[in-house]
Parts: structure tokens; C-alpha cells; sequence
């Protein structure tokens, strides 16, 4: 079963091609402002990187935020398009749980306007439900994404690995219905 996994929820343009074993194909390019550009281009590269085409996909799994407004409608408009042309299944998992992958930290999203996203996870699963703070963050906590908020140097880690390994965190989707999580809305 050959699987596609986008993320366009943050600076990162990331899109992976992997099955039930391993990662195949793996891009993640800073993009910000160019991720509508150049999406459907590097998802078309690592299917030629490993010689199939989209008539091979068994699902798509994408992030459904948080994180930018518009990144995190690009990458779902995508894969909305996709498998609903493909009649293939849809998938999601949230944005900051494809940060923290399968290890046990804390997520750190710039939300914009002095705000963050955050959220804990333990190998996989959340912790706390994901919110958005806008008092003085906790430093001592072990943080991965917008370090910058804490005027440390950012870091992410390899995401590589995370679509394949959050395969039991999948949520199933339609593709008429699903929406993006903004959390900004709970403010």
C-alpha cells in the first residue's frame, strides 16, 4: 500500500511517500509564502523519484492544523482534490502531533500576534488538548517547533518517519467534510 502524506501547515512544505515499512520518498523545503506554487510540483517529483504515479495510492493522510490559515488549506484542498478524483481514503492527523511524531514532548507553534500553539504529546498520543496561549510560556518543558518564541534556535527534529509511524492516529475523513483545525476559533 503506497500512501501520500502532506503538510503545509507551517514555514515547511513537507511531503512524503511511504508505505506500511518505510519512508520511499521524503521533501521538506521552507517555503512560507510559495507553498501554493510549488506543492503539486514536489509531490509530482517523488512520485517520479520512485517511478509510480497517483493511480498507485492506497490514501492520503494530510495535517489539519493548527498553523497558518492558509497553509493548512492548501495542503487539505489538495488532498481533498486528490482523493476524491483517485476514490482513495483520506486521513488526517493534527498538525502538532505530526511535530512530536512518536516521542513524548511539547509542541511550540507561532500562532501569530504574540499567541502560540501548543500541545503535549506521550509517544504518539495528546496529552492535553491542544490550545492557544497567549500568557509567558513554561521553559523548562522539552520543546520542539517555534523555538524563537522562547529566543531559543527553532528546531523540528526529522520528520521523516511521522506520517508512517502516526498510522494508528489517523482519522478517517470525508472528503466533503473535512474541515481544518484553527484552534484560534476557541479564543
Amino acid at each position: 500500500m503506497l500512501y501520500l502524506g502532506i503538510d503545509t501547515s507551517n514555514k515547511y512544505l513537507i511531503v512524503t511517500l511511504f508505505n506500511d515499512d518505510e519512508v520511499l520518498y521524503f521533501k521538506q523545503i521552507e517555503a512560507k509564502r510559495q507553498v501554493s506554487e510549488i506543492c503539486n510540483v514536489e509531490i509530482k517529483k517523488g512520485f517520479d523519484h520512485i517511478n509510480k504515479t497517483v493511480s498507485h495510492l492506497s490514501g492520503i493522510v494530510v495535517t489539519r492544523g493548527p498553523g497558518s490559515f492558509t497553509g493548512v488549506r492548501i495542503a487539505l484542498s489538495i488532498a481533498k482534490v486528490m482523493a476524491m478524483t483517485l476514490d482513495i481514503p483520506l486521513y488526517s492527523v493534527s498538525s502538532m502531533q505530526y511535530y512530536s511524531g512518536i516521542s513524548s514532548q511539547s509542541v511550540l507553534l507561532d500562532a501569530r500576534s504574540k499567541k502560540a500553539f501548543l500541545g503535549h504529546y506521550d509517544k504518539g498520543s495528546i496529552v492535553s488538548e491542544e490550545q492557544v496561549l497567549t500568557a509567558d510560556l513554561n521553559t523548562d518543558l522539552n520543546y520542539i517547533g517555534d523555538l524563537e518564541l522562547l529566543d531559543k534556535d527553532y528546531t523540528y527534529g526529522d520528520l521523516s518517519e511521522h506520517f508512517r509511524l502516526l498510522k494508528p492516529y489517523w482519522k478517517s475523513e470525508s472528503v466533503f467534510d473535512a474541515k481544518p483545525d484553527y484552534l484560534k476559533n476557541n479564543l
